[in-house]
């Protein structure tokens, strides 16, 4: 244990409430949005039209954050399976593995989500630049 993951962890504890308060956040309002609407187009005959897209995208980063709380928490079911079946010193290595590079992947796929759902991030500044 080196001097500095004393202060790393009062800085990544915090940062992973913060995540899990999103995903309790992300889960109200989705609850919230659809019951809403189911309400409004069964009882009024009307119905939200973003309703239906926020929901979504509150599922998809839902998802993506519960993946990165549970890898932290060493709960997602691929890698308990995974390391349950391996021994020795081929666990201790995967264990790192896990810690390490897949949160980085996770967090790669993350940005390469944002650049999909909003090209503009690349687009504008590259419109601006070639001005």
């Amino acid at each position: 244990m080196t001097y500095l993951e004393p202060m790393l962890q009062k800085i990544i504890h915090p940062f992973f409430k913060l995540l899990e308060l999103l995903i309790v956040v992300s889960m109200v309002a989705m609850v919230f949005m659809v019951f809403g609407n189911v309400v409004l187009r069964y009882g009024f005959n009307s119905g939200i039209d973003v309703s239906d897209e926020m929901s979504r995208y509150c599922f998809v980063w839902l998802t993506y954050l519960g993946a990165m709380v549970a890898m932290r928490e060493k709960g997602h079911l691929g890698v308990g399976t995974v390391l349950n079946v391996v021994c020795g010193v081929a666990k201790i290595s995967m264990d790192d593995a896990f810690k390490g590079v897949l949160p980085f992947l996770l967090a790669q796929l993350g940005v390469l989500f944002l650049l999909v759902l909003f090209p503009q991030i690349v687009t504008v500044p590259l419109q601006w630049w070639m001005r």
